[in-house]
């Protein structure tokens, strides 16, 4: 697509929530109120995404718990920043993480990189018959595992130091060696 207009991470992120559990609602694979409340009964630990029901939309609607005081209080990180808030008085309920892929949960240079590991994996020689299986980020290291077409097990792994000057011809050359 020519001119393509790049989402922030928080746009790109919370439509994700919505393309993944919108349809679900309409087409009567469960209902809203039935996949909410069983994410209420499991309780929330720091690291889940959350929404907050009761206060409102804003930056913090749908966040990160990064410490939990009670079931009703929380701080929250805002999608796509580092910037926190701590809410209280509200109703938060878990997002099923299970329904979301977590590449597309990934924020500023480790989603930049997952892209950058799908252009390569695009331009590279073995396109046809060398897929993406799945990838780590550990402490500035990205670990990238390979799979053969038709196939579901890793066929090779690699690993790089990632950052933002890390190029596509770098990682295309990862790919075919």
């Amino acid at each position: 697509m020519e001119g393509k207009i790049l989402l922030t991470d928080k746009e790109r992120i919370l439509t994700h929530i919505i393309r993944q559990i919108y349809p679900r609602y309409i087409f009567g694979h469960t209902s809203f109120q039935e996949r909410f409340e069983s994410s209420k009964s499991e309780s929330i630990k720091k690291g889940d995404l959350v929404l907050g029901l009761t206060s409102g939309s804003h930056e913090y609607t749908i966040g990160y718990a990064i410490r939990i005081f009670t079931e009703s209080e929380m701080i929250l990180r805002e999608i796509g920043s580092k910037r926190t808030c701590r809410i209280g008085n509200e109703m938060f309920y878990r997002i099923p993480m299970k329904i979301l892929s977590k590449y597309e949960l990934l924020e500023g240079l480790e989603y930049i990189t997952y892209t950058k590991i799908h252009k390569a994996l695009r331009k590279a020689e073995t396109k046809y018959s060398v897929y993406f299986h799945s990838l780590d980020f550990d402490d500035g290291i990205c670990i990238v595992n390979l799979r053969e077409k038709w196939k579901d097990e890793i066929y090779k792994t690699f690993e790089f130091k990632y950052s933002s000057k890390t190029t596509i011809k770098e990682i295309v050359n990862l790919i075919e060696s």
